[in-house]
């Protein structure tokens, strides 16, 4: 008697392991796209931090209390630029290639709060 397996035997093994990619990928293409996600939050929250000391740079207090709403906003070349933040540190987290994110953040400051407001702003960089 020889020693091996059968075509049905390798057949159904195949099979199982088929099955079990076709339920474990898509399991696994969540969870790295929901940590490209977070990392994308986390490096928007990066930026606006860059943003709000250049802001803080950029204006003084008679501006801010001369306007009722003060809105500027700034890209990030210009905020790598000034050395508010590394270039290494604007990769776009999205997509699997070296590319940056590029943008910008909208400032608004309400003077009924006494606070800036950022927004970043995924369009194009036109600076």
């Amino acid at each position: 008697m020889k020693k091996g397996f059968t075509l049905i035997e390798l057949l159904a093994v195949i099979s199982i392991l088929a099955l079990i990619a076709v339920v474990v990928f898509p399991a696994i293409n969540s969870v790295i796209q929901g940590s490209r996600n977070k990392a994308y939050e986390d490096q928007v929250k990066l930026i606006e931090k860059a943003a709000e000391e250049w802001a803080l740079d950029q204006t003084d207090t008679d501006t801010l209390k001369a306007e009722e709403n003060f809105k500027t906003s700034v890209s990030i070349s210009t905020l790598i630029d000034g050395g508010y933040i590394a270039e290494d540190k604007v990769l776009n987290p999205k997509k699997s290639d070296d590319s940056k994110m590029n943008g910008k953040v909208k400032i608004t400051y309400e003077v009924s709060h006494n606070q800036f407001e950022f927004d970043y702003d995924e369009s194009k960089d036109e600076s």
